[in-house]
Parts: structure tokens; C-alpha cells; sequence
């Protein structure tokens, strides 16, 4: 390689024309001078685009994006008219001991849990540390968690804590 050429870049001939200062003064002249009617063309020009904004909606349904005719849309709205529509995400946690009550699956449902609250559009989390026991005595009736989040039992309480039968009284 000679020390004429460079690296790849190209030659100052072979660049596109860049606006000269004098295009940019005539131009900016040329505002100043029909101000009045770049205005009104500017409003002109915002309206009709404006104008597009009144149909704008936005939407989550992912419908849009697919036509009538299309195979997996019409399985869906069979499957949907059939059951129901269900606009869900579901996690399922699935420990390698099978014990969902462990020191290990009890945080994760947790954690989970709160993370499933910070999605976009959520609304409703159910879990079971959202899940609420109601229990009543005589006159009174508590509602309280299933589980607290540092609450501090074993794996075999808090089984036996989902797992309880209703009281009956007498």
C-alpha cells in the first residue's frame, strides 16, 4: 500500500455535496423574508398529519397483527369460544425435591410473586403468598396471609397450614 491511499476511506471527491453556506443563507433568508407563509404552511402541513391521529388507538391485542384468514387466529377463537378468553401468564414452579413448602420453594414462590406484580398491564397476581385464609370463632373472623414473608417455619407448618381442615363449632 502507498502512502497516498487510505484506509478505506474515501477520496474527498467521492463524497455526496454538502450544503454550501451560502444554500444555508439563501434558505435562511428565504424563512425570514416569507415567514408568514412557512407558518402557515408548517400549521397546514401539522394539521393534515394531525388529522390521522383521530383513528390512532392504541392496543394490546395481538389480533392486529394477523389477518382473518389465518390458521393459528381461527384456532384461537375456536379455542376462546369453546372455553374462554383468557388473557393470563402463568408460572409454574416445579422444585427438585417436589416440596413446594422447602426453604428453597417457599422464597421462589416469593420472589416470583413480586416480580409478577412489576409486569406491565398486571392487575391480578394470584399466588400462594397472596393467598388469604379466612378462619373464623364464634363472632369474630380473621383474614389473614397464608404465609408472611419472614415468617419462619418449617417446611412440615406451613404444609400443614395450607393442607388444615375448617374448624366446625357446635
Amino acid at each position: 500500500m502507498d502512502g497516498s491511499q487510505t484506509s478505506g476511506a474515501p477520496a474527498p471527491r467521492d463524497l455526496p455535496d454538502a450544503p454550501t453556506p451560502r444554500l444555508i443563507r439563501r434558505l435562511a433568508t428565504a424563512v425570514v423574508v416569507f415567514r408568514r407563509q412557512v407558518i402557515g404552511l408548517s400549521l397546514l402541513v401539522v394539521t393534515l398529519l394531525s388529522l390521522g391521529l383521530l383513528d390512532w388507538k392504541v392496543t394490546g391485542d395481538a389480533r392486529i397483527f394477523f389477518g382473518e384468514n389465518n390458521p393459528e387466529l381461527q384456532a384461537l377463537e375456536r379455542l376462546e369460544a369453546t372455553y374462554a378468553k383468557l388473557n393470563a401468564v402463568v408460572f409454574v414452579i416445579a422444585p427438585e425435591n417436589g416440596d413446594i413448602f422447602s426453604e428453597d420453594g417457599l422464597p421462589a414462590v416469593l420472589e416470583l410473586t413480586r416480580r409478577g406484580w412489576l409486569l406491565p398491564h398486571a392487575v391480578r397476581v394470584d399466588s400462594l403468598s397472596e393467598y388469604r385464609v379466612i378462619e373464623g370463632d364464634e363472632d369474630s373472623i380473621a383474614v389473614r396471609p397464608l404465609f408472611e414473608p419472614d415468617e419462619s417455619l418449617t417446611p412440615a407448618r406451613r404444609r400443614r397450614r395450607m393442607y388444615r381442615p375448617p374448624r366446625r363449632h357446635r
